[in-house]
């Protein structure tokens, strides 16, 4: 009987770690590879989505499809990475999508010329499809959703934001 108890408990920690290695696993493909935009309707009309359904935002300091976003900036506004050519979803216009090198050399995906990121403000809940930034000037910069058709959203903030 004790050894019964013992394979049990083995059984469902090996089941577990198991189940464990496979969501790591998961996780470290789906976040390595070409990340994919989409088009989703929000308050502000049709909007540029990134993985995950979070909205992605341009900064308007960036300058010829280079980031001046570094250091403190990108702790809070993470840059959107790539590996491999980004993918256009529904609704965004492929011809649109491109790629700068940033001075670490990772890829960040740019649409119309304008890095992209996400937003990493603290008191965000960073939830699928939420917009709490729109508009907002912080870290030397305004940050504005973007247009499907490759255009800074230019409406100021609607409900709770940062101020």
């Amino acid at each position: 009987m004790r050894f019964g108890l013992q394979s049990i408990g083995l059984g469902v920690a090996v089941t577990f770690a198991s189940a464990a290695a496979v969501l790591v696993v998961g996780a470290s493909a789906a976040s390595g590879g070409a990340a994919r935009l989409s088009v989703r309707g929000s308050d502000y009309g049709n909007v540029l989505f990134g993985p995950g359904g979070r909205v992605v935002y341009m900064y308007a300091p960036d300058r010829r499809s280079k980031s001046a976003c570094y250091g403190t900036c990108a702790k809070f506004w993470h840059p959107l990475l790539t590996n491999g050519a980004p993918q256009a979803g529904p609704g965004v216009k492929a011809n649109l999508l491109g790629s700068t090198t940033r001075k670490d050399g990772s890829v960040q995906v740019t649409y119309n010329g304008h890095p992209l990121y996400f937003d990493n403000m603290p008191g965000e809940s960073h939830a699928a499809g939420e917009i709490g930034c729109q508009h907002l000037n912080v870290n030397g910069g305004i940050w504005l959703i973007m247009k499907p058709n490759g255009q800074p959203n230019m409406s100021k903030a609607k409900g709770e934001t940062h101020k």
